[in-house]
């Protein structure tokens, strides 16, 4: 079996960007200018219990 590497969603302090970041490859991918603009790229899911 593979084992999934973790990934995780972190906000830049300095700049304020919205990143991906994986730390087993140290791979870090921008995802959004702002923690707004993240936001709003977010759609409500229709299964239970609704998350984002």
């Amino acid at each position: 079996p593979v084992a999934e590497t973790p990934e995780f969603y972190a906000v830049d302090n300095q700049s304020g960007e919205v990143l991906l970041e994986n730390p087993a490859t140290n791979d870090r991918r921008v995802l959004a200018a702002d923690l707004a603009s993240f936001i709003s790229t977010l759609r409500p899911s229709l299964a239970p219990p609704g998350l984002y």
